[in-house]
């Protein structure tokens, strides 16, 4: 089948385009066990790191901060088709950053749930402790949704896929050695 798009506003702006295209794949990444999430992501070792946060806390500043490991600023494709989940940036539908958007796929390794601190800290939470925090942040189609219980099952086995952790953010690339650190020591206990 196929799909009419009507775009309004100023076509020749990547805007109104991405968010076409953000809408049709928030729709129907569950007929292919996969899920958009509002998050930003950073490279870590064995994978990427998802900045999982509400609009304003800071996940595309984290991520423009990450410098050479930025990952996605502010949405991610999530391919649970696999033993092991694969992460893929995707250009989300407000302040498109190219610069910021990597082109290739990376295992999923850990989910970070940002919240603002004066310092870094990591505090590990239980797989289902992330599904619930999950939950919010799949992005789900403006309308009637078709697949909300595909949606729904595929959110809730993808928090205990990774490991998880609240990461208070500090302005400023400190939290990278943080997280680097945590993700290290809990590579070596397991």
């Amino acid at each position: 089948d196929h799909d009419h798009l009507t775009l309004r506003g100023d076509p020749s702006r990547p805007t109104p385009w991405l968010a076409a295209f953000c809408e049709l794949v928030a729709r129907d990444t569950p007929l292919h066990r996969c899920l958009l999430l509002h998050a930003g992501a950073v490279t870590v070792e064995g994978g990427v790191a998802l900045l999982v946060a509400p609009p304003g806390v800071g996940k595309t500043t984290a991520v423009r901060a990450a410098g050479a490991r930025a990952f996605a600023s502010n949405a991610v494709l999530v391919d649970l088709s696999q033993e092991a989940p694969m992460v893929l940036a995707m250009p989300f539908t407000r302040d498109p950053a190219p610069e910021l958007e990597s082109l290739r796929s990376m295992p999923l390794a850990a989910f970070a749930f940002v919240h603002r601190s004066s310092d870094p800290t990591i505090e590990w939470i239980s797989g289902s402790l992330a599904t619930i925090r999950l939950m919010p942040h799949v992005t789900r189609p403006r309308r009637g949704d078709p697949y909300a219980r595909a949606r729904t099952d595929l959110a809730l086995s993808m928090g205990s896929r990774a490991r998880a952790m609240r990461l208070g953010l500090p302005w400023g690339p400190g939290y990278l050695a943080a997280l680097d650190e945590a993700l290290k020591l809990t590579a070596q206990c397991t």
